[in-house]
């Protein structure tokens, strides 16, 4: 017998951890995210996220970082977490984003517990 989490577990699942997981870090890290990942590689900043939208199984965060957070900094890993630091989910960016005293960045996460759980 093959058990499955039911839909209306899962959409609960993803308002519970909506609830939680209310935070976006960004670092400087250069190796790709592995599901081992525990936290960021090099952390240089946590913001709570401007939204977070539950549809369904699917969550995703946004966040802005506005022009002179991060001057002249490469944003190269993106992780979602919540008060205590909890990793939920860690994104690794090959080409660096980089902010500056006029130039900010939006960063939108998808995370879709039908695929991703």
């Amino acid at each position: 017998m093959v058990e499955k989490i039911t839909t209306s577990g899962l959409e609960r699942v993803a308002q519970l951890i909506a609830a939680d997981f209310t935070k976006m870090a960004f670092g400087t890290g250069t190796t790709p995210a592995t599901k081992g990942d525990t936290k960021l590689e090099t952390p240089v900043l946590t913001i709570e996220c401007d939204s977070i939208e539950v549809s369904g199984k699917e969550i995703t965060y946004t966040a802005s970082i506005l022009p002179g957070t991060l001057n002249n900094i490469g944003v190269t890993e993106i992780g979602i977490v919540n008060a205590n630091g909890v990793l939920l989910r860690r994104d690794y960016i090959p080409e660096p984003i980089v902010c500056s005293a006029t130039r900010g960045a939006v960063f939108s996460i998808p995370i879709d517990l039908g695929g991703d759980f």
